[in-house]
């Protein structure tokens, strides 16, 4: 058994083969094992058009589905060790770094930033780890690049702090998710293929354009004899990183059929108006009947700001989506309303601060705020103790004289006197917030907060602001994705020193903008808003690309600072699996090749 590619200039050649192949293979057959075939697809999107040819041809379904994602190799090959958190990751590669920079004699090791931040080498790890690189091979292969003191205690530094997080992950009984590939291929290297596909005598592969992070699983599959691969590729006019692997050769489909049409550019002055003018195309291709919402697709490079301004855009419309959308948790309504709350604390509780968080329905006590701005208008509040004094003698003020002037003024006298004990509660509950404390009891705090105990958080994060219930969805995931990160946090605190409320907003606001949260829309058979990685090779009968400008798709590299750009061009020559400008850039050129083929692609 060998390695074959399977290429073609058309995706929807390409998809045919594939499908067909594996249920002509697999048949009709019910399960739950002894397939002949094995499918491993790269997203939903690809899965779901298997399913509707499967249904074509009379197939009614199987028992324990002979088809993976790859997010289920882990679970495929019986992978039962626990891996490192995030912010454990994060955390250990700072402090080995500036440990071992002291040693070496290093002057600057980057800029250790906490839980908030990626230090410098851990992307250089990230290139490493999935590829199973030992520390002996990395410094043996940085030996030759030593070309000075400054280049040599470089070099100690970054293998030295690789072999110690490593030792320290072996330590823990822990692995890193970044080597999950590497794992898997040293189980495919021991015979365990055929077992994890539940004994089929040949896996497909499909989604896949790049060997980024997954050289060695690639190469692990070519060698084993157990089971045939076929992987399907775009075919492409330029050397290839897969070619070393076809050790059963390659394979053209498609060759015969009609080309697919150019693709149609459509300028466009900004985003906004690229988006509208998308959205108006896709609900005409709907409404006069040419596809199913599911058969279209609107695919950006990436998808931080283009696929939530896409699925909003398709929104207005009234065209259905289907998305996954990534948020900022510093973005997450609920997160930013708790910053908000530290910040007026950590600003004096200003009236600007005040009112901000008295405004909010995840804070408010539900106060008619007029008051506050009638004192703000007389002098400057700062302070709790401030504010208190100052709605005490505002209350007394109207009690002792007729209530008119004060009415002129926006404020009702029976309204103030119910007010005012609820606003001088209000400020016991935040006055908790003041004065400095070490870091893990400011972790307490906040866990405490956002578990309800004041405020009623909890029962407040399920209210909706008219239908909108993915905003109650975004917030209730949101608070529990900072309640997990948090406890992490907490377990790796080990100073004692006091922090002052200052400097606990602005950790938390570092942690909060430095990790986001993904999710899907709830409906799955809308128009497809994908990233360019889910849709690569997917059997779209509409393509829509939005902002392919130049530098952002095909996207231009950026520099990784700790090694220049010849020196990961030696590295890779080493054989170590260093990425350079001109292999990033062929890997951006492939990518555009597997969207830009589809049937109808603008």
């Amino acid at each position: 058994m060998s390695l074959r590619l399977v290429r073609s200039d058309s995706n929807a050649a390409l998809w045919k083969a594939c499908s067909e192949s594996f249920l002509h293979a697999v048949g009709g057959g019910a399960g739950p094992g002894g397939y002949p075939d094995f499918l491993l697809l790269a997203h939903r999107a690809q899965r779901d058009a298997l399913l509707k040819d499967a249904a074509e041809r009379g197939i009614p379904g199987w028992l324990n589905p002979p088809v993976a994602f790859f997010s289920d190799l882990r679970h495929m090959f019986g992978i039962e060790a626990r891996p490192v958190g995030i912010l454990t990751g994060r955390m250990l590669v700072a402090r080995l770094a500036g440990q071992t920079a002291l040693r070496v004699g290093v002057r600057t090791a980057g800029r250790d930033s906490g839980p908030a931040g990626t230090h410098m080498l851990d992307r250089v790890f990230s290139e490493l780890l999935p590829e199973g690189v030992a520390p002996g091979r990395l410094r043996e292969a940085l030996e030759p690049l030593a070309r000075d003191e400054f280049t040599r205690k470089r070099n100690d530094w970054a293998a030295d702090t690789y072999e110690a997080f490593l030792s320290e992950l072996e330590e823990r009984q822990l692995y890193d998710p970044r080597s999950i590939h590497s794992m898997v291929a040293e189980r495919v290297e021991s015979g365990g293929l055929s077992d994890a596909i539940g004994g089929a005598g040949r896996l497909h592969v499909f989604g896949v354009t790049s060997l980024r992070a997954r050289q060695r699983l690639f190469r692990a599959l070519a060698d084993q004899e157990d089971v045939e691969v076929r992987v399907y590729l775009p075919l492409e006019d330029e050397p290839s990183e897969w070619e070393t692997l076809a050790t059963a050769g390659m394979e053209i489909v498609g060759e015969g059929e009609e080309p697919a049409r150019a693709a149609f550019v459509q300028p466009a002055p900004d985003s906004v108006r690229e988006v509208a003018w998308v959205a108006r195309r896709v609900k005409r291709l709907l409404a006069e009947g040419l596809a199913a919402p599911h058969e279209v697709a609107v695919v950006a490079r990436s998808g931080h700001q283009d696929t939530r301004l896409v699925h909003t855009g398709l929104e207005q419309v009234g065209v259905p989506s289907t998305a996954r959308l990534r948020t900022v948790l510093a973005e997450i309504p609920a997160l930013k309303a708790l910053l908000q709350l530290l910040r007026a604390e950590a600003d004096g509780w200003t009236f600007e601060r005040l009112r901000q968080v008295l405004g909010s329905p995840y804070f408010s006590p539900g106060v008619d705020l007029r008051p506050l701005d009638v004192l703000a208008a007389a002098r400057r509040y700062e302070g709790l103790a401030a504010w208190r004094a100052g709605l005490e003698r505002l209350s007394v003020e109207i009690e002792a004289e007729d209530g008119g002037r004060w009415r002129r003024k926006g404020i009702s006298p029976d309204r103030l006197q119910h007010d005012v004990p609820v606003l001088l509660d209000f400020f016991e509950q935040v006055a908790v917030f003041a004065g400095p404390r070490p870091e893990r009891d400011w972790i307490d705090l906040t866990l405490e907060t956002l578990d309800g105990t004041r405020f009623e958080l909890r029962s407040r994060l399920c209210l909706p602001v008219g239908d909108r219930w993915d905003i109650v969805r975004l917030d209730q995931r949101g608070v529990e994705h900072l309640v997990r990160l948090l406890r992490e946090w907490r377990e790796l605190v080990r100073s004692t020193e006091p922090l002052s409320p200052t400097d606990w907003y602005e950790r938390l606001r570092r942690l909060l903008e430095a990790n986001e949260l993904a999710l899907s829309t709830p409906f799955k058979e809308g128009v497809q808003v994908l990233e360019a990685h889910e849709a690569s090779l997917s059997p779209f009968r509409y393509t829509f690309v939005v902002h392919a400008n130049d530098g952002v798709f095909p996207r231009t590299p950026a520099s990784l600072g700790v090694f220049s750009d010849e020196e990961r061009l030696r590295l890779r020559e080493a054989g170590l699996p260093f990425t350079e400008r001109s292999e990033a850039m062929r890997r951006e050129r492939t990518l555009w090749r597997s969207v830009a083929r589809g049937e109808n692609v603008t």
